[in-house]
Formats: structure tokens, sequence, C-alpha cells
């Protein structure tokens, strides 16, 4: 059965490099075609010790 929902991807902002999330973006829309329009950069708890700063 169909369901009617639109993905969100996100790219996680604590790990990683720009250009990692920009290969992931083109792996999905480009190679395999699957049209991906939403993204976003981090929807993760912040303060949780990933980009080391000293409040995390």
């Amino acid at each position: 059965m169909p369901v009617e929902a639109i993905p969100v991807i996100t790219v996680h902002y604590g790990a990683g490099t720009s250009q990692e999330a920009v290969a992931w973006v083109r792996y999905a829309n480009v190679t395999h075609h699957y049209d991906i329009k939403f993204w976003e950069i981090g929807n993760e708890v912040y303060g949780n010790g990933t980009c080391g700063a000293a409040w995390e």
C-alpha cells in the first residue's frame, strides 16, 4: 500500500565533512535517483560532546 510521505534526510553536524554530505546527496539523488528534495543539517541534541566545545 503506497504511503504519501515525503522523506527528510538529516546530515549530522558534528562529525564528517561537508564533502561527505555532498557525496551522500549525490549518491541518493544522482546515482540512485531517489529524488530526495529535503535535506537538513543536524537535528541532534546539542551539548552531547560531539563537537568538543567546553560547554558540551
